[in-house]
């Protein structure tokens, strides 16, 4: 029988219930018609090049219907295919995305080149900040507040969100200016560590086995504290167990217990005229003079309407009276703020997306690694005590240090900043003779995932 030299669409893809069983007959077939008419006949080799599939995948279809034949029923199986490892998406934290911030500000203040996504990521590789697919570092900027949008001519350029350069700015401008004036700055943040919280990686061999990483993430423990240069701040630190199974710890730091730790924890133990920096989660932006919404009662948004000396017609229906307090530009008043005035304190707020600008975000991640590699606290409890002593033993040079590096990205903040508008106008001059033939740093390619191998 003449071989043939076309492969089969067959090979290489695995065959369902109904095919198997046209293969086994056809093997059948040949094997009883070799019998009878003494044909000197290799029936695997004459099934695979008639059925277009591989003479061991014949073998192993022969014998599994031999084996359902003796049990009475002849009958096939389709064989699931491998499935492949699923790619992990990579998890940045957050000093990894402020690196990604800082390396577009430095191509435009300092590399003088636009920052597409293709050399923005070969920069961010060379550097070993990021090594991913080009669709996924789309969604870290789009995260980060930077948007591509159109401008002269109909060239297209990486610009931050306004409101955040400008809101980055002014923090910048106020810290500065608290430095100059020798005030005590200190900044404060909430983190968490859960019950498994252990190394990912260890040295292992065949007799030694090392760290047995837990299933699951286990409870977790949520912490509160504050310090500056001089440390972490003396009996502020804020450690309780989680009740919430949520993703998210600051269901669990809600306003009342963050105005509660700050009243009877930190504001006894800090200088008079002390500077508190501190993020924007919910709990800490919780509205003394809130606005009125549809959920308001109108008894309510008359009330509003007194406090804040608008006048209005005690005629006017609730919808009228809606539309005035939406249309009235009152300052908000934060109740922390007002809480920490009182007591002779100043709040600055980080500008988002910038843990970088918060020194102890970086003091957290020393402490963790520390926890992360004790074998010995395995229980949520003893990772408390444990991060209780290390936190009592984190020294003032440490702080001095974390602090110092913060005043250095500052510093480089301010220099970028300022070089910023006239850097991108000098680009947009010279590329206003050419036109792009379509957003090409936006598309989606096929080809590219937008999840990473770690």
């Amino acid at each position: 029988m003449a071989s043939s030299s076309k492969s089969s669409p067959a090979r290489g893809r695995p065959l369902k219930s109904q095919a198997r069983e046209i293969v086994y007959r056809v093997s059948r077939f040949l094997n009883e018609l070799k019998s009878e008419e003494a044909l000197t006949l290799n029936v695997v080799s004459a099934t695979s090049q008639a059925t277009g599939v591989s003479a061991s995948t014949v073998k192993r279809i022969a014998s599994e219907g031999k084996l359902s034949e003796e049990k009475g029923k002849l009958s096939f199986s389709t064989p699931k295919g491998k499935r492949g490892e699923r790619k992990k998406r990579i998890e940045l934290d957050d000093f990894a995305k402020c690196c990604i911030r800082r390396k577009v500000h430095e191509f435009y203040a300092v590399r003088k080149t636009l920052p597409t996504v293709k050399n923005l990521l070969e920069a961010l590789k060379e550097d070993g900040i990021l090594d991913c697919q080009r669709t996924y570092l789309r969604e870290i900027l789009l995260e980060l507040g930077f948007r591509w949008k159109s401008c002269q001519s109909k060239r297209k350029i990486l610009i931050e969100r306004p409101e955040i350069a400008a809101w980055r700015e002014k923090y910048l401008r106020k810290i500065r200016s608290c430095r100059e004036e020798g005030k005590n700055i200190v900044y404060l943040d909430e983190t968490y560590l859960h019950e498994n919280h252990v190394s990912s990686k260890c040295w292992q061999s065949r007799e030694e086995i090392g760290v047995i990483e837990p299933i699951g993430k286990g409870r977790r423990l949520i912490i509160a504290h504050a310090g500056g240069e001089a440390g972490f701040i003396k009996n502020a630190l804020l450690i309780f167990k989680s009740h919430q199974k949520s993703g998210d710890f600051h269901d669990e730091m809600n306003s009342k217990n963050f105005t509660k730790w700050l009243t009877d924890a930190v504001i006894p133990n800090i200088p008079l005229n002390s500077v508190i920096v501190m993020d924007n989660a919910s709990y800490h932006c919780v509205q003394k003079n809130k606005r009125p919404t549809s959920t308001s009662l109108k008894v309510d948004v008359q009330n509003w309407l007194k406090t804040n000396n608008i006048p209005f017609s005690l005629d006017m229906r609730k919808p009228q009276l809606l539309q005035l307090a939406k249309s009235r530009d009152v300052q908000k008043i934060f109740v922390i703020d007002e809480l920490l005035r009182e007591s002779g304190h100043e709040v600055i707020r980080l500008p988002p997306y910038h843990p970088d600008l918060n020194p102890i975000e970086m003091v957290w991640g020393d402490l963790k690694e520390q926890v992360r590699h004790n074998l010995e606290a395995t229980s949520l409890d003893k990772k408390a005590e444990l991060f209780k002593k290390i936190c009592s033993e984190y020294s003032t040079e440490k702080w001095t240090k974390v602090c110092a590096h913060v005043k250095k990205i500052e510093e480089e903040y301010w220099k970028t900043d300022a070089l910023m508008d006239e850097e991108i106008d000098k680009i947009i001059v010279e590329l206003s003779g050419s036109e792009t033939s379509g957003d090409s740093d936006m598309s989606l390619t096929s080809s590219e995932e937008s999840e990473c191998t770690i």
